[in-house]
């Protein structure tokens, strides 16, 4: 007489890395992106956001902030230093970031950045047409989404899973994060698939893109059932 639920197992997703590594003006999300000061990693804008004359690059905590106070005034490159950035490509400075908690469940892997670019931003993602509404839902099993992203660039996916608890491996001082609330998608791509966890730094969009989908956390390979 109760609620049936299925259960699935995963192990721990890994990160990679992957194209969208160029320098990009005017700005706009799905390219290579890092705090000045971070030499080895790089991470993507997954959007760009206007608000009180202002405009702030979207990305996450792991890859502006490292979860760590001190990140906060520091200046951002695009591309990252990894993707050939120098300091002439300096594009904003880190205002805010969401505090990542270790031993617990996450939801939210977000970090900003005021963009002091003078000239006006792209708001549309790298390889798509158009930019995104203000409007966005979570997507429903069985939808089709699309997305741009810094570590794998274009890509679509069926969505399989949506509220999905997964583990994520980030570089140090992080370590393994526990995230809910994720949306798991089989990847369409050359004919093949694989079931992935969309890129958390990566903007993915509704097959009709008259709303975007949430932004993610996660920037990750699939995890291995």
């Amino acid at each position: 007489g109760g609620i049936r639920v299925e259960v699935q197992f995963s192990e721990s997703a890994r990160f990679f890395h992957a194209p969208h590594t160029e320098r990009v003006r005017p700005l706009q999300p799905g390219v290579s992106c890092i705090p000045a000061h971070l030499t080895e990693f790089a991470g993507t804008i997954g959007a760009l956001l206007l608000s009180g004359g202002r405009t702030f690059l979207v990305s996450c905590n792991h890859v502006l902030a490292l979860n760590h106070p001190a990140a906060v005034g520091q200046l951002v490159y695009q591309p990252a230093w990894i993707d050939g950035g120098t300091p002439a490509d300096q594009v904003g400075v880190v205002t805010h970031f969401d505090p990542i908690e270790l031993g617990v469940i996450n939801r939210r892997d977000l970090a900003l950045a005021e963009v002091f670019l003078p000239d006006p931003v792209n708001l549309t993602p790298l390889d798509f047409s158009s930019p995104p509404l203000e409007a966005y839902r979570v997507p429903d099993i069985g939808e089709v989404v699309f997305k741009s992203g810094r570590t794998t660039g274009f890509t679509s996916g069926l969505v399989v899973e949506v509220n999905a608890l997964v583990n994520v491996d980030y570089p140090p001082p992080i370590g393994r994060i526990s995230w809910s609330g994720t949306t798991r998608a089989l990847r369409m791509q050359s004919g093949a698939s694989s079931l992935r966890t969309f890129d958390a730094r990566s903007f993915p969009w509704l097959e009709v893109p008259r709303e975007t989908h949430a932004l993610h956390r996660g920037g990750c390979n699939p995890p291995q059932r």
